[in-house]
C-alpha cells in the first residue's frame, strides 16, 4: 500500500520542469521588459521621421517640385509602413 501513496517518477519530474520554467520566466523577465520597450520607442521614432518624411514629400509637391517629392514621399510612406508593422 505504500508504494500507491508516493508520486511516481513521471509526477516528480514534470513539477521540476515547471519549476525550471517558472525560474526562466522570473529570470528572463527584466531583460523581455528592457528589449520590448527598446523596441517599442523604436517604433514610435520610425513613425515620427516617417510621417516628417511624408510631409517634407507633400511640401515639395505643394512647392511644385514633384520630381523631388515623389521619391520623398515613397520613402517617407515606406518607412511608416515598415514602423507599423
Amino acid at each position: 500500500m505504500a508504494e500507491r501513496d508516493r508520486p511516481s517518477i513521471h509526477e516528480c519530474g514534470n513539477e521540476r520542469l515547471q519549476m525550471i520554467g517558472l525560474t526562466w520566466f522570473v529570470m528572463t523577465l527584466p531583460f523581455r521588459l528592457v528589449f520590448g520597450v527598446i523596441g517599442a520607442v523604436g517604433r514610435m521614432i520610425g513613425m515620427a521621421l516617417g510621417i516628417l518624411v511624408l510631409a517634407t514629400g507633400g511640401a515639395m509637391w505643394a512647392a511644385e517640385l514633384p520630381h523631388f517629392a515623389v521619391p520623398v514621399l515613397l520613402i517617407g510612406g515606406i518607412l511608416t509602413l515598415k514602423s507599423l508593422f
